[in-house]
């Protein structure tokens, strides 16, 4: 049987595949490129997993570490093995060397971000004896059960749910391009905390990453801190798609100075291979669960297999200078989506931060936006494909093109992607026109 036919009997038709309509079947990728079967010509990937592959396809490196851990344990309940602990101090160095100050944060490892999101509202609930979490307009912190109700109503239909876990309170994003966003985001978390006394934390990402890649005003960001340390209220941050080295700083927050409560990592902790994350908060939060048998139980939790991976893939992007606040090659790319922005008047606002970069597809009049053009994005992504470019729209209205290089990127595989970009925007312009 064809694996078309296979797909049509038995995949699953409303997951992420559905996102792209030709029928594709990737068999191998390297650093930037995949290759899919019955066709001899790579393609430039990206996305590159939403951010689990920072590193990119099948670093060497990587591999490595993967074969030395399956040939040592594949995991055993129940029991601190080397590399968990091993991990965990790597962390909390890098933190230390990142941010200037040590934390020694206490860290339980969980599989995927969704899991990890879940962990930190259970943590904040039973150390703040409070229920009430503040989340960010278009903010998105999974799919689980409790993690979906922290995601905005854009990206999950919270009416498929017949109960949810507890209050869920939005505040705007403080995004660094919106005039006068900042000041709505102080005002409508002044207010809330005027008015309740329930809220045990206020979970935010520092750099929107399904939101469309919005930058945060720094200053804003250090203010809600300060709010949330004078009102007892936790700080999470969640890194799961801009933390490893995403947004240049291993921990993205290094890039505004503040130390949260309860940091959470995932994605590409373990490279990709395998889908390990991380809640690091400190010790007195942690001893606030339960103590009856166990606070958090899960059978791959604190997995063997992937904490010896994480270990080995953080230890060798260390030694390799991979974290690094001003990537060179991220500044350049940058400077090419503005550049492509003043020539065509269908993209707009280019931003990005370390290696996380965007930008949107706007209908626009003599230079000014009306309004977003999702079909358009979607058409781009289309010719992408055509050019054998893999790319993917996001944010809350669908119209923005999320551009995630390997955080390792050579300068030859910049050229690549300037190359591809430039063809893929004059092919859209040229389609506008015929």
């Amino acid at each position: 049987m064809e694996l078309k036919d296979l797909r049509d009997l038995y995949a699953c038709p409303c997951d992420e595949t559905a996102m792209y309509k030709p029928f594709m079947v990737p068999s191998t990728g390297r650093g930037h490129l995949v290759w899919f079967e019955g066709e001899e010509e790579p393609y430039l990937d990206l996305v590159l997993g939403f951010s689990c592959l920072n590193f990119g396809h099948c670093e060497p490196a990587i591999t490595a570490a993967v074969k030395e851990a399956a040939e040592q344990l594949a995991h055993i309940h129940s029991f601190n093995t080397r590399p968990k602990l091993e991990l965990s101090q790597r962390l909390n160095d890098i933190f230390e060397d990142e941010l200037g100050t040590r934390q020694n944060y206490q860290i339980h490892f969980e599989v995927g971000g969704s899991n990890a999101v879940d962990a930190s509202v259970l943590l904040a609930r039973h150390a703040t004896g409070k229920s009430a979490f503040i989340r960010c307009a278009g903010s998105f912190h999974g799919c689980n059960y409790g993690s979906a109700w922290l995601s905005d109503n854009c990206f999950v239909d919270h009416n498929q749910y017949q109960k949810l876990p507890g209050n869920s309170l939005t505040i705007p994003y403080p995004d660094q391009q919106i005039p006068g966003a900042s000041e709505a985001c102080l005002e409508s978390l002044q207010t809330l905390i005027t008015s309740r006394n329930d809220i045990a934390a206020i979970i935010i990402e520092p750099v929107l990453g399904a939101g469309g890649i919005r930058l945060p005003d720094p200053d804003c960001l250090r203010k809600i801190r300060e709010i949330t340390k004078e009102n007892g209220i936790f700080y999470i941050d969640d890194e799961i798609q801009m933390g490893v080295g995403r947004t240049g700083f291993f921990f993205a927050t290094a890039h505004y100075g503040i130390i949260p409560d309860i940091i959470l990592l995932g994605k590409s902790l373990a490279g990709g291979f395998s889908p390990i994350s991380a809640v690091l908060a400190s010790k007195n939060i942690f001893q606030k669960m339960p103590i009856q048998r166990t606070g958090f139980q899960g059978t791959f939790a604190n997995h063997a297999f992937g904490s010896a991976i994480a270990n080995r893939t953080i230890e060798w992007a260390v030694t390799e200078k991979l974290f690094c606040p001003k990537k060179p090659i991220g500044q350049r790319l940058l400077k090419l989506i503005q550049e492509l922005a003043e020539i065509y008047d269908f993209l707009s606002m280019p931003r990005g931060l370390g290696m996380a970069l965007a930008i949107d597809v706007s209908k626009t009049q003599k230079g000014s936006i009306i309004k977003a053009d999702p079909h358009l994005a979607a058409q781009i992504v289309k010719i992408g494909l055509e050019n054998k470019v893999i790319l993917y729209c996001c944010g809350t209205q669908g119209n923005t093109l999320k551009l995630f290089p390997r955080i390792n990127a050579t300068e030859e595989e910049a050229d690549l992607i300037e190359a591809r970009l430039r063809t893929i925007f004059k092919q859209t312009m040229q389609s506008l026109h015929a």
